[in-house]
């Protein structure tokens, strides 16, 4: 996944009102060809889609040795807009985002 995957991604979501919406990722086969100056520029596209709209809760799913690596930078790029969730089970990830989902319809 590019910096101009994700920029795309984003127009998309954004397009389709769909910021808010709850996202799940499957990153467990995944890979980044981002560079660490793409970082600050992917950081700055979602500063600005969140003056658009709230962002969902987003689970990740990712092998074990992914988190413990990606980790910092997985939490610097949601930059604390919205609820992340980063996981090695679908399953927890599943439940962890209904639950994200039923937290927020209730305020």
């Amino acid at each position: 996944m590019s910096l101009s995957d994700l920029e795309a991604f984003l127009h998309a979501l954004a397009s389709k009102n769909a910021l808010a919406y709850p996202k799940l990722f499957d990153a467990q086969r995944g890979f980044t060809g981002m560079s660490e100056s793409d970082v600050p520029v992917y950081a700055g596209m979602v500063s600005g889609f969140a003056t658009l709209s709230r962002f969902g809760p987003c689970a990740v799913i990712a092998t074990r040795d992914s988190i413990t690596s990606h980790r910092p930078l997985i939490m610097q790029l949601m930059l604390g807009k919205r609820p992340l969730g980063i996981f090695s089970d679908m399953g927890d990830a599943e439940r962890w985002i209904w639950q994200a989902r039923r937290a927020k319809q209730s305020h």
